[in-house]
């Protein structure tokens, strides 16, 4: 019944963490030999996946989990001195919120990132928070019950408490009893604490406090049209839609070169060919995006 229960939890976990790797790869840079630090590394698990896309990734974590889906060195990015620029994106998943001095992590990630690098963080949100606190003391009389969580919780030896060496046992016990009332998810004092410490708001301020600039701005209007592509001007209905609340990435980008084949049927004549006119469509789709996200005249050769 154990193994089932979990079994049952791994399972959860992986699917929780494949959601949230699905997110983040939608904004990772498509390119050959890109250099991935993953920090928090864990069990190696996203990594894995990470790597199996074709990047080269190295995952770091203080403790890490055995057995592993991914090798995961042990150590902090200052202990295994990583060569200063050398990484093209620096990854973390849910670890930024257990670290009280996040300023230090911070300048060791921007010593080794390169300089056209970016880093992706996925952290929690005061929704998140709230909502597994929810049910976390919704199954307090479960850990209570049911499991071995009680013992752990207010075990202490009574031989140790007639001779008075008990202290370390109810130091532990106060510990214990804090996390499971006042249950943080992070280095906060309390859950109550994260409804701020987690909010989009603050995690805004703790990055452009540290000089990163956020790029996860989304399309909230937008209007594409060509012309050569009908027998009118026409617009493109279904990259519109690939694009609209999205960030501009490279990966969105390149669904919605793609998703022109759906808004275009250009024939052939004696100007161009069917073939050409497309990817003429694309690289005028891709060479929007990197006048914007590089900010300077782009010339796209295909």
């Amino acid at each position: 019944m154990q193994n089932t229960e979990e079994n049952d939890n791994m399972l959860w976990w992986q699917k929780i963490r494949n959601d949230e790797l699905s997110t983040a790869l939608d904004v990772f840079p498509i390119g050959k030999n890109l250099k991935i630090l993953e920090i928090g590394g864990r069990d190696g698990y996203q990594a894995k996946i990470i790597s199996k896309k074709g990047y080269n990734i190295t995952s770091i974590d203080i403790d890490p989990i055995y057995p592993q889906f991914y090798p995961v060195l042990k150590g902090t990015i200052d202990q295994l001195k990583f060569q200063e620029n050398s990484f093209d994106i620096i990854y973390s998943s849910n670890m930024l919120q257990e670290i009280q001095n996040i300023e230090d992590i911070f300048k060791e990630i921007k010593k080794i990132l390169k300089k056209d690098g970016i880093v992706i963080h996925i952290v929690p949100s005061s929704w998140w928070s709230m909502i597994t606190n929810f049910w976390h003391y919704c199954f307090i009389p479960k850990y209570l019950i049911k499991s071995n969580k009680f013992q752990q919780i207010f075990k202490v030896n009574s031989k140790k408490l007639q001779i008075k060496e008990n202290h370390n046992n109810i130091k532990s016990s106060k510990k214990n009893l804090k996390q499971l009332f006042f249950h943080p998810l992070g280095a906060n004092t309390s859950f109550i604490h994260e409804i701020f410490y987690f909010s989009n708001s603050y995690w805004k301020k703790v990055f452009t406090k540290n000089e990163f600039e956020i790029i996860n701005k989304k399309i909230k209007s937008i209007r594409i049209a060509y012309g050569g592509m009908a027998s009118i001007p026409k617009r493109a209905k279904y990259c519109e839609n690939v694009l609209l609340n999205c960030s501009i990435t490279e990966p969105i980008i390149n669904k919605a070169k793609e998703s022109l084949e759906k808004d275009f049927k250009p024939i052939s004549d004696m100007r161009a060919s069917r073939k050409y006119r497309m990817q003429v469509a694309k690289n005028l789709l891709h060479k929007c995006f990197l006048e914007i996200t590089q900010k300077k005249l782009i010339r796209v050769n295909n």
